[in-house]
């Protein structure tokens, strides 16, 4: 999340990532949330509430949008902008400014319906825009850039913020027009009292960035900024406190509508309040809310997990489950089939024949074309190499060279193919409409169809051994073969519910899930079958299983479920206190520094490392050093081993713990 703006101390919105708009009218207690706002699928940086029903967001790809009836309905302007916009401020409904990257400005005077340039003599990214009043403003950005003005943004005049013209100017506030603060990277805090003509710096609030700034008065104000940090000041800035936040994420913004109310936000969808001037924070939300419905899930190890649905919604674990945090996809088709082979390396495939690849763990997801439009509806990778996918009218598509290139495969049934495993490269069966099953020993080259016993539509299929297999599907049907396919069975599941996954850990354990919360297990290898209790009636689509400790299952409105014990599930969307190994870096994109936050449960010799593309290592920020259990920080400042500027690029830096019982792989952009 990274914007906020309050009408009062109870009404508060919210913007972040992937459209992401959060409204609230009674202090927290319920939320409108919404996704892919007015057609936005990037994020939003900033919000304004100019009444208690037009509302303003801005932020990617020159991205801004309005709602004139309090969040009901949202409509996409055209800010004649592809830059990225950072700051949005409206004086009265119809004037406002919008600012963002290369030293873009807008001005409308008709409620953002129509934007016309202003002139401002600067190419560097502007980060913040602030009035006083109506007729004095402010604007802040890279490289210590400040201009102002004093007639309603008629001219914009540049000012020597004092910041030595190399830390970025993130935000700004001013109580009047002539009493401002101003902060940014490297811990920047400056103070103005004749409007901007000249700057006062304060030192030692932070080696770190300071991402917002609001004051109240002339004494009185608050700063955010990275690894969760809350500052306050009651004289001016000469002194300023340290507030307990509870949090060890950037705090992105803050707002206060007196005194003692107010609200903060950060990334992983951070919402904190305060009623008593920050003395106490109260976390709200801990992650953003998955409200899609979710339709395929992978699990490559016991921390790292994913979940794809409908709408290009994409949910990212590092903890086994125990929080989710939503990746961009670039796509807004339905997604019905995800495969990691690792930590970094994955694939998606859905409807109209959409296919994405990552090499980073889901930072990035690239497309790519198969050269069909047929609905994908199931995926699996054995190796790096070779995947499959399952797809419409019988059709098997198949890649040996990691997704570069595709080849169409008939299984001659003309059936839709839902379900698809392959126990190695060349040994696969799919499933599909009507109760077919096919099978094949040369890679999907040639299929022979098998004889389910059933007409019912098989949606999922799982073997532990060549032989040991079993396929699920409409009416609660489960069918079981124990000589790889050429007899099958059916076995009694106790449900007529459509059952729509199946998963075995060993040739005993086996889950099963399916509609209205429907999930099985069998101890005896399929043969007996007895439903759990899932606590929830949500439709369940899909499911992962890696042990007899570690399954997990998705549906509706983004039911998440795990197992706790062999045989039992537990609660719909687990979260609590972390219990995996974590690492994040914020900001990302950085320039010039960025933070890198890291957990480990319990002490060991950590480290960690920065690399480029090609695997070799640049920066050693940590060479095994001992660490005791906790959240720790460090800055990265862009630099190599030997001190040198890094050019502008993709980094990866690893996370080594107890020379790497846990690893985590995590891709950082630097933008010179």
């Amino acid at each position: 999340l990274y914007g906020l703006d309050i009408l009062n101390q109870d009404a508060v919105s919210i913007v972040g990532q992937f459209g992401t708009v959060l409204l609230t009218r009674d202090g927290g207690q319920s939320w409108n949330t919404q996704y892919a706002t007015g057609g936005v699928t990037g994020y939003f940086s900033a919000v304004q509430s100019v009444t208690p029903d037009i509302h303003f967001a801005v932020g990617t790809g020159g991205s801004i949008v309005r709602t004139t009836d309090g969040g009901i309905t949202w409509r996409s302007l055209n800010s004649h902008t592809t830059k990225p916009l950072n700051s949005v401020r409206f004086l009265t409904p119809d004037v406002g400014w919008v600012v963002g990257q290369s030293g873009t400005v807008r001005k409308t005077i008709d409620g953002g319906n129509t934007w016309t340039n202003s002139v401002v003599a600067t190419s560097k990214n502007l980060n913040k825009i602030q009035f006083a009043n109506t007729n004095f403003g402010w604007i802040v950005g890279d490289s210590g850039t400040v201009f102002g003005t004093t007639n309603s943004g008629t001219i914009w005049r540049s000012q020597t913020s004092g910041s030595g013209l190399t830390a970025g100017v993130v935000a700004a506030s001013f109580v009047d027009s002539a009493h401002g603060f101003v902060v940014g990277q490297n811990g920047t805090v400056l103070a103005t009292t004749n409007g901007g003509s000249s700057w006062i710096p304060f030192a030692g609030l932070t080696s770190g960035i300071l991402y917002d700034v609001q004051f109240l008065n002339r004494d009185t104000g608050w700063a955010v900024g990275d690894a969760g940090k809350i500052f306050r000041t009651m004289n001016a800035g000469g002194v300023w406190t340290s507030q307990l936040s509870g949090s060890v994420r950037s705090i992105t913004g803050i707002r206060f509508s007196d005194f003692n109310n107010g609200w903060a936000v950060g990334t992983g969808g951070e919402i904190l309040r305060t009623t008593n001037a920050g003395l106490n924070w109260t976390r709200l939300h801990r992650e953003l809310q998955i409200q899609s419905n979710l339709l395929a899930v992978a699990f490559p190890d016991v921390t790292d997990g994913w979940a794809v649905g409908i709408g290009g919604g994409v949910a990212h674990t590092n903890d086994g489950g125990v929080s989710w945090i939503m990746q961009a996809s670039g796509t807004t088709r339905y997604l019905t089939g995800v495969s990691f082979t690792d930590n970094l390396n994955g694939w998606i495939c859905g409807r109209s024949g959409v296919l994405l690849k990552t090499t980073d763990g889901g930072a990035g997801w690239a497309g790519f074309l198969t050269g069909s439009r047929l609905t994908y509806n199931a995926m699996q990778f054995v190796n790096p190499n070779t995947g499959f996918i399952a797809a419409n009218t019988g059709k098997i598509l198949r890649t040996t060279n990691g997704g570069a290139s595709w080849t169409s495969l008939s299984t001659r049934s003309g059936k839709n193919i839902y379900g698809v495993f392959f126990l190695n490269p060349s040994r696969g069966w799919a499933v599909g409409a009507g109760g077919v099953v096919s099978a094949t020993t040369d890679g999907g080259a040639s299929w022979i169809t098998q004889t389910s016993t059933t007409t019912h539509t098989l949606r999922a299929v799982h073997f532990a051994t060549s032989n040991l297999g079993w396929a699920a599907g409409d009416r609660g049907t489960i069918v079981r073969t124990t000589d790889g396919g050429f007899t099958w069975t059916s076995r009694n599941s106790t449900v007529t519910q459509a059952l729509t996954g199946i998963r075995a850990f060993n040739t005993m354990g086996v889950w099963a899930s399916g509609i209205g919360g429907t999930i099985l297990y069998s101890s005896d290898g399929g043969t007996t079958w007895v439903r759990q209790n899932s606590a929830t009636t949500r439709n369940l689509f899909a499911i992962a299983v890696l042990d007899s400790l570690n399954a997990w299952v998705v549906g509706s409105n983004g039911a998440i479920l795990k197992n706790t014990q062999p045989g039992l599930i537990s609660t719909v969307r687990p979260r609590g206190a972390i219990t995996k190994p974590f690492s994040a870096n914020y900001p990302n994109p950085f320039n010039p520094t960025t933070t890198i936050t890291f957990n480990i449960v319990r002490g060991g010799i950590v480290s960690l490392k920065v690399y480029n593309l090609l695997g070799q290592e640049v920066a050693a920020l940590i060479r095994d050093e001992a660490f005791d259990a906790g959240i720790h920080s460090l800055v990265f400042d862009g630099h190599d081993s030997r001190g040198g500027e890094l050019p502008s690029g993709v980094y990866l830096y690893r996370l080594l713990v107890d020379g790497g019982k846990f690893q985590h792989v995590q891709k950082m952009l630097l933008l010179r």
